[in-house]
């Protein structure tokens, strides 16, 4: 009896033994169930989560400009500027037509809620910029913004459209911000820019 005792304790250990060393095989098999994505993400964004991503877009770009009509001191910036204000108006006014019409409620998601606090940021570096230096540094940060967006939409945002509407929006959007693209990048240049970091460089990553 003492002997089948003995017996069954030493098998118990090994079995123990062997899950420990299981464990200690693949430490990262736990942890790696808290790195992979949120339902959310694997699903991708809804319709009025994107539409609330160029929501957010339409709002950033809208409140740059505006300081840049007031700061710059180039009047091509400035022109810049009022095209900004103009075409994203409109285009944030056709966003919020189209959640109407299909009874899409806009709703936050980590991705404009990362743009959202970007454009504070940015809105605050520029009404802190010396006049003298915001043309260039205004101009550049529409290059990366822009540059940004862009690489957004084509990876993320309009591979997620699930309405021919909204997919629509999107590519509208992508080519607006592409011809903004251009155009910042043209300006940026004229302005002898080469080095210079722009509104949105300076902030956190």
């Amino acid at each position: 009896m003492k002997s089948t005792w003995i017996q069954l304790s030493f098998v118990a250990a090994v079995a123990v033994v062997s899950g420990c060393s299981k464990s200690s095989e693949n430490p990262s098999a736990a942890a790696s169930q808290g790195d992979e994505a949120s339902p959310q993400e694997q699903r991708g964004l809804s319709d009025g989560q994107l539409l609330q991503v160029l929501s957010t877009v339409d709002t950033g770009e809208i409140q740059q400009a505006q300081i840049a009509l007031t700061k710059a001191t180039s009047p091509q910036v400035r022109n810049f500027a009022s095209d900004m204000i103009e075409q994203h108006t409109k285009a944030k006014q056709m966003g919020a037509s189209l959640a109407s019409q299909n009874n899409w409620a806009l709703r936050p998601s980590p991705t404009s809620d990362k743009l959202q606090q970007k454009g504070s940021s940015t809105v605050s570096k520029l009404q802190g910029t010396d006049t003298r230096d915001f043309d260039v540094l205004y101009m550049q940060g529409q290059v990366e913004q822009h540059s940004e967006v862009l690489k957004m939409l084509d990876e993320k945002l309009i591979p997620s459209a699930s309405s021919a509407g909204v997919k629509q929006q999107l590519t509208e959007a992508r080519a607006m911000v592409q011809q903004h693209l251009t155009h910042a990048e043209q300006l940026r240049d004229a302005l002898g820019t080469t080095g210079a970091q722009g509104a949105t460089g300076m902030q956190e990553k």
